[in-house]
């Protein structure tokens, strides 16, 4: 997933904490099962649900080059189902 949010300390673990919360790592999950495809259990239903809320990409403006990124914001990259070897792509669109 990635997010954006102000680089605090004390509010990544009021987000993470958040994000146990309404995602628990173990819960009846209907996903929690054998997989034909896969051969094999799918164990990741806390990650693909957790990835939903975070969400997989955001958008911002660049002028003259730079990021127009408020001063306090930090992008995240959240490791949800890993660790894995990840690839991430810039698009840059318009003017």
């Amino acid at each position: 997933a990635i997010t954006v949010n102000e680089g605090l300390e004390d509010l990544e673990d009021d987000i993470l904490e958040m994000i146990q919360c309404l995602v628990p790592a173990t819960a009846p999950y209907r996903h929690a099962r054998f997989l034909d495809s896969d051969g094999q259990m799918a164990v990741n239903a806390p990650s693909h649900l957790r990835g939903a809320l975070l969400g997989m990409e955001v958008l911002f403006p660049v002028e003259n080059g730079k990021l127009v990124i408020g001063g306090r914001q930090t992008v995240y990259f959240v490791e949800l189902d890993g660790p894995l070897l990840r690839n991430w792509v810039v698009q840059v669109m318009g003017e």
